[in-house]
């Protein structure tokens, strides 16, 4: 029995482009995954062999594979009784009409092991996550075979400096890609670009996720994280801090009897002082109560005079994994430590739904005695250049990015969104969006055929 997948128009397009290159970017729970998975099967349907990647083998366990698995052809896989993906040759083997078809997968961690294969297409997930188009390019040396090769990119964009920007919106090519299709003889269409929101996606998403997804993100981060559009990062990187406002309140106090967390960026010049603030998780909010600031100290010296503040031991602190000489000094004090190093950006997106979300509310708040964290946050800044945030000012906003990382914000923000301004922020982005303008360049005959693609063979 086939599968159905309804698409929308975004999903439709991109599902039926023959460009050489599709982007399909989108933002959260947009579907993205979920089409690039269709498309795929739909290139084994044809009897044609293909690669399958994520930038990471983690997300390609935990997202990409069990998508893909929700829409193969699994009756028709001669290997399928191995373990998949946990297999030594990350292979899948599918009897298409007699045919046997080859579906290489993975993580592309080293993008020059993926230099062998020639195939016909491959579908690269969350591509956003990797920092240069070295992975790019090399897939894109590898579809050179059968009937219309092709690459498509499913992710979230990653700003306007990002090389996904160059590719899909500028069109700019290595001309070794170039020289590539020339051989080749391609004269089809090079890129095609396409955009989904989460909205155009919520018939298909849980409506608590979907509400939580709502409740995440404003601003700049919201237009990228949820509308799936590419972004400038000019300027301040939390845009939405206020050091005199919503994020400072005098409520943040020490709470007696709750545990404490010390949230630690190590260093030891003036540049880069070492950092230790001091938290308590109180639903619906994080209190960041206190700090200690230093510089040209020992990391003993520092522990021993954060610890004579007026409050009792930190149960836990989280940690920059490189700082291994404070850690061991930290386990002398009987102070557990976690490595909290973690992707910037990532962090940086999550700490962003919590410094504010959607409804308005701070979910971490500061007490005024914080002074140095207060001043230093607000310059934390992007490079007007790159776009990547300067290695300056950032001594508290990296502290504070390794205390949120591991935090569940479900669990501490609680069910606490406000319905009409979830709302109306919907309206916003309605507003912000040109979506009307490209339906409405579709007849409605041609509606009704987009509005749902069948897979499975």
């Amino acid at each position: 029995m086939p599968k159905r997948f309804v698409a929308s128009i975004p999903q439709s397009q991109f599902l039926l482009s023959l460009a050489r290159y599709i982007g399909l970017m989108g933002g959260v729970g947009s579907g993205k995954t979920a089409a690039g998975a269709v498309k795929a099967v739909k290139k084994i349907s044809e009897g044609e062999d293909g690669i399958i990647v994520a930038p990471d083998f983690p997300q390609l366990y935990k997202s990409t594979f069990p998508e893909f698995l929700k829409w193969a052809p699994m009756s028709l896989c001669t290997n399928a009784h191995l373990d998949h993906p946990h297999t030594q040759k990350k292979i899948m083997t599918f009897n298409i009409r007699g045919k046997e078809v080859l579906v290489y997968y993975g993580g592309i961690e080293k993008e020059k092991g993926w230099a062998g294969p020639n195939v016909n297409w491959a579908w690269f997930d969350e591509g956003g996550r990797k920092r240069t188009r070295l992975a790019f390019n090399i897939l894109a040396a590898r579809i050179r075979v059968g009937l219309n090769p092709q690459l498509w990119v499913t992710t979230t964009p990653a700003g306007i400096a990002h090389w996904l920007y160059d590719v899909f919106v500028k069109g700019i090519f290595d001309e070794d890609v170039l020289k590539i299709l020339y051989e080749l003889g391609y004269k089809g269409k090079v890129v095609d670009y396409f955009h989904v929101t989460t909205e155009d996606n919520k018939q298909h998403v849980d409506p608590f996720y979907y509400a939580t997804l709502m409740g995440l993100y404003t601003g700049k981060m919201r237009e990228q994280e949820l509308l799936g559009g590419f972004v400038s990062l000019d300027g301040a990187i939390w845009d939405d801090f206020e050091p005199s406002g919503r994020n400072v309140t005098e409520k943040a106090d020490y709470f007696s009897g709750v545990p404490i967390e010390w949230w630690v960026d190590d260093g030891f010049t003036v540049g880069h002082p070492r950092v230790i603030l001091m938290a308590q998780i109180i639903p619906p909010f994080i209190n960041v109560f206190d700090e200690y600031v230093a510089t040209y100290e020992l990391p003993e010296i520092s522990i021993d005079n954060a610890l004579d503040r007026p409050w009792p031991l930190p149960g836990l602190a989280y940690v920059d994994s490189s700082a291994a000489e404070l850690r061991s000094r930290l386990w002398n004090k009987n102070i557990d430590t976690i490595k909290a190093t973690h992707s910037v950006e990532e962090g940086i997106k999550r700490t962003a739904s919590w410094i504010r979300n959607a409804a308005g509310v701070a979910h971490v708040r500061w007490h005024p005695r914080c002074e140095f964290s207060l001043k230093e946050i607000p310059g934390y800044v992007r490079d007007s250049a790159t776009k990547k945030p300067i290695k300056a000012s950032d001594n508290a906003a990296d502290a504070l990015r390794y205390g949120l990382w591991f935090k569940d914000r479900e669990d501490i923000w609680g069910e606490e969104a406000d319905p009409d301004a979830v709302l109306a922020q919907r309206a916003h982005d309605k507003r912000m969006m040109d979506e009307a303008a490209e339906r409405a360049a579709h007849p409605a005959s041609l509606q009704q055929y987009y509005a749902s693609i069948w897979t499975g063979m």
